[in-house]
């Protein structure tokens, strides 16, 4: 399913859910789910009861169904969480977040209530919100969570975030000189980078991080003369990341900027990398998500839980990540990070339509 057919389907089913509700998304408020209801009354709980409170309900229920983490990071969480809790029978789905959200809204217009909880970027988040599929779920395990990344947090407790992804900007230190290197994202309109520059063919998240970083018009300002620039356009962070490092081309933008931090920390002479750290960070959360209707709430809440642990938190700052109890692995102080989310659908389309006005699309000849 592309992006435009998915936008279609998801918002159509906004009015499906309300109809078939009979209520609005502000009456469906004022009623609590029955995981709801039950957030509430652990939130009342001193920790420790809490937490034995969560660990028998699980055990009672003896069933958890996750939309989890993609990739080997994703496998190794797996076995982790399976191993941890083997009293629950864990199924757990890896995939893309885009693909992760088109199943769980899928299931939930069909009336199938099946997901009980996904880990899951928030900028993908903005229609399951909308549809009021996220259950509020306030954790104490949160207060772990590091001054730095406090802005991942959403006030209504829809998420909780567990790890930060960034995009920010990189070169090949053989191909570009210090002296020489791009300082900020305007400097990528010079025409000495013309056709050395790689991007991600329109990407959400990143249009995203422009877009809370400089607005609407300085966004358009951007795409407009990147657009000019001849930039490369090729799927996958990584592809484009090995291939810089061959010497393909010379700049990353859109850059996840982990991978290079990973290659620098574990073979520095093979790695000819460095990131631009006096352009802006664009970051997001990944977040633990429970279903507003989820049929196992106690597990979903223990997975929850369980992202915010010192040993998952270890693992993930060890993978190359930034988990966000502990303090960031790989940015500098002095870097200045733009913490974004979800934004409704009529900024992420006018977004995507200006890339594909001056950067997606190649212009006729006349």
């Amino acid at each position: 399913m592309n992006r435009q057919m998915f936008l279609n389907f998801t918002f159509a089913a906004i009015a499906t859910l309300a109809l078939s509700a009979g209520v609005g998304a502000n009456d469906a408020r004022a009623e609590m789910s029955k995981a709801e209801k039950i957030y509430a009354a652990l939130a009342k709980l001193p920790a420790d009861a809490r937490a034995k409170r969560i660990e028998q309900g699980a055990k009672a229920e003896g069933k958890v169904v996750i939309l989890g983490t993609g990739g080997s990071r994703g496998r190794k969480l797996s076995k982790m969480f399976k191993k941890q809790f083997p009293y629950l029978k864990a199924e757990i789905s890896r995939m893309g977040s885009q693909q992760k959200v088109e199943r769980f809204i899928a299931e939930e217009r069909a009336g199938r209530h099946l997901t009980d909880a996904l880990s899951v970027a928030v900028p993908v988040l903005g229609l399951p919100a909308q549809l009021d599929l996220l259950a509020r779920y306030e954790t104490p395990l949160a207060a772990k969570i590091g001054p730095s990344f406090k802005g991942l947090r959403d006030p209504q407790n829809r998420w909780t975030p567990w790890y930060q992804s960034e995009h920010g900007m990189g070169y090949n230190t053989k191909m570009i000189k210090a002296a020489d290197a791009p300082k900020k994202w305007m400097d990528l309109c010079n025409p000495k980078y013309r056709g050395k520059v790689s991007f991600e063919p329109g990407e959400t998240r990143f249009l995203l991080g422009l877009h809370a970083a400089f607005g609407m018009a300085k966004t358009e300002k951007f795409l407009k003369c990147l657009g000019q620039n001849k930039p490369i356009l090729q799927r996958g962070h990584s592809n484009r990341f090995f291939l810089m490092m061959e010497g393909d081309h010379a700049i990353l933008g859109d850059d996840l900027l982990w991978r290079g931090a990973r290659g620098l920390k574990r073979a520095p002479d093979k790695t000819p990398y460095k990131a631009v750290w006096t352009a802006e960070v664009f970051a997001d959360a990944i977040a633990g998500v429970i279903s507003r209707n989820a049929p196992h709430p106690y597990a979903a809440a223990l997975f929850v839980d369980w992202l915010l642990s010192d040993k998952v938190q270890k693992y993930i700052v060890k993978s190359g990540r930034a988990g966000v109890t502990i303090p960031h692995p790989f940015i500098p102080a002095h870097a200045k990070v733009i913490t974004f989310g979800f934004a409704d659908r009529a900024t992420v389309d006018k977004l995507h339509a200006m890339w594909g006005k001056y950067v997606g699309r190649k212009k006729k000849k006349k």
